[in-house]
């Protein structure tokens, strides 16, 4: 009976140890759970912040969208009124601009951009800049339009 009680004794004692090996790995992946857990938690809260940013960043940028469009418009009808109405712009033929360049004289030249050349001349006693679009630039011209439009209206804008 002493051996029995012996061996009885020695595998009650195993099996506590194993028991308390076991409870102290689960103490240590609990931890290791609620450390994860915490991560994942913050992750999400990062997550949902870069969202509210984003969708703040795209509200800002339809904003100034708008506005810029607005902008534009606003312009362009000024441009338009200007260039519609016969009291305050004219338009002038290629005769009468080659007349007023000396025929695009190289002494009436003030500068060459990526379009073409600028010429200083006078049309109807005014002092005024033409800029002569190149034949090989002829792809775009609605560039060059958009280029000269804006120079006209800040000239307008600014004097």
């Amino acid at each position: 009976m002493k051996l029995q009680a012996a061996v009885l004794s020695a595998e009650c004692f195993e099996e506590a140890k194993k028991v308390k090996d076991a409870l102290g790995r689960e103490e240590v992946l609990k931890r290791i759970a609620a450390e994860e857990k915490a991560k994942h938690l913050e992750a999400i809260k990062e997550l949902e912040e870069a969202k509210e940013l984003l969708a703040k960043e795209a509200l800002d940028r339809h904003k100034a969208e708008n506005v810029a469009s607005s902008v534009f418009s606003e312009k362009f009808k000024v441009l338009d009124s200007l260039f519609s109405s016969g009291k305050h712009c004219r338009r002038y033929s290629k005769e009468e601009i080659e007349v007023a360049t000396d025929n695009f004289s190289e002494s009436k030249k003030i500068g060459e951009g990526g379009y073409g050349k600028v010429y200083k001349c006078n049309l109807d006693h005014t002092p005024v800049a033409v800029k002569v679009l190149r034949q090989d630039r002829c792809d775009k011209k609605e560039e060059f339009i958009r280029e000269v439009c804006v120079k006209i209206l800040l000239f307008f804008f600014i004097a």
